[in-house]
């Protein structure tokens, strides 16, 4: 199959596409969004008291148990591939959920896990699980500690290692 790129000009470019595009690719998730774009979009309709955002497919809703079983079911059945071991309902409540919402997300094939929930790399959720946090934060600092000590070399140049520290944080 070939894909349409309108270029600057404005006029469309055709892509060869015989296996799909490369891991890397960043034309791959710009096309990845693009075909997703519309599922999450009818996903939420008539949803007005949802708030949703996606980056690429990591998809977050915020809303009443009942608005968000429906958002989980449309994904499920719009064709999305939700991968449902990756997808979770966080109750972030100091009260434990009803039996009907753990049951409703159950018979989805989801999981309900309370407290806090690592999310793009973060921990959101409740302040008096903050250990957890700390914990997070702490295995952060050590993953990244051989980095640190790289850019602190010193045969590493300042101007080197300030330019370097800097293009990870964009």
């Amino acid at each position: 199959s070939s894909l349409g790129v309108r270029t600057d000009d404005g006029s469309i470019a055709r892509i060869l596409s015989k296996e799909g595009s490369r891991q890397g690719c960043p034309l791959g998730s710009l096309l990845y969004c693009l075909g997703t774009h519309q599922l999450y979009l009818d996903t939420l309709k008539g949803l007005d008291n949802v708030v949703a955002r996606a980056i690429a497919d990591d998809f977050t809703a915020v809303g009443t148990p009942d608005d968000i079983a429906v958002v989980l079911k449309r994904l499920i059945d719009g064709g999305g591939n939700l991968n449902l071991a990756k997808t979770k309902v966080l109750w972030a409540r100091d009260s434990f959920p009803d039996e009907a919402v753990v049951k409703q997300c159950a018979d989805l094939g989801v999981e309900v896990i309370t407290g806090s929930a690592k999310l793009l790399g973060g921990i959101i959720g409740l302040a008096h699980n903050k250990d957890a946090k700390l914990a997070h934060a702490n295995a952060q600092v050590v993953e990244h500690q051989r980095m640190a000590d790289l850019l602190e070399h010193p045969h590493m140049p300042k101007q080197c290692a300030s330019l370097l520290l800097g293009n990870c944080l964009k």
